[in-house]
C-alpha cells in the first residue's frame, strides 16, 4: 500500500493530519507538528552522529518555515508547509531538500539555472537529493 517505510517517511507521514488539524482551527494541532518536527529533528541529529547533515538540514528547514508561518498573516505558509509534506509522503519529491541541496555549504559546483532547472525538475529520487543535483554536469 505504502512506497516505502522508512523511519523519515513515517515521520511525514504523520505530521501531515496534525498539520491539517492546525491549519483547520485546532491549535493543538500545530502543537503536535511542532512537536513532532522537535522529535524527527532531534532523532537524526542523533542518528547522524551530532552533525548538521542533510537530513538535519531538512528537518532544520520544515521547523523554521513552521516558525514563521506562527507569525501574523503568514499562516498560509502553512498551506505550502502541508503540500510540500504531502508531495513528499507520495510521491518522494521533496522541495525543502531540493531548496537546500542548493545553499552554498552543500554544493560544489558554482550556483547557476542549469543547477537550478536540474535540480528542481528532476525526477524524485530515493535517498538524497543532494547527490544528484550537485553531482558533477556532462
Amino acid at each position: 500500500m505504502f512506497p516505502k517505510q522508512d523511519l523519515s517517511w513515517w515521520y511525514w507521514l504523520a505530521t501531515i493530519p496534525f498539520i491539517t488539524v492546525g491549519i483547520l482551527g485546532e491549535t493543538n494541532g500545530l502543537l503536535i507538528t511542532a512537536a513532532i518536527t522537535m522529535i524527527q529533528l532531534a532523532h537524526f541529529y542523533i542518528l547522524e552522529n551530532f552533525r548538521l547533515s542533510f537530513p538535519v538540514q531538512v528537518r532544520l528547514g520544515f521547523l523554521g518555515w513552521f516558525c514563521l508561518a506562527q507569525l501574523p498573516y503568514m499562516e498560509w505558509m502553512l498551506w505550502v508547509q502541508l503540500m510540500g509534506t504531502s508531495i513528499s509522503v507520495h510521491f518522494d519529491y521533496c522541495a525543502m531538500a531540493r531548496m537546500l541541496a542548493l545553499a552554498p555549504w552543500n554544493r560544489t559546483q558554482p550556483l547557476n539555472w542549469r543547477l537550478v532547472m536540474r535540480t528542481f525538475f528532476s525526477t524524485p529520487v530515493r535517498g538524497s537529493i543532494l547527490e544528484t543535483s550537485t553531482a558533477t554536469q556532462k
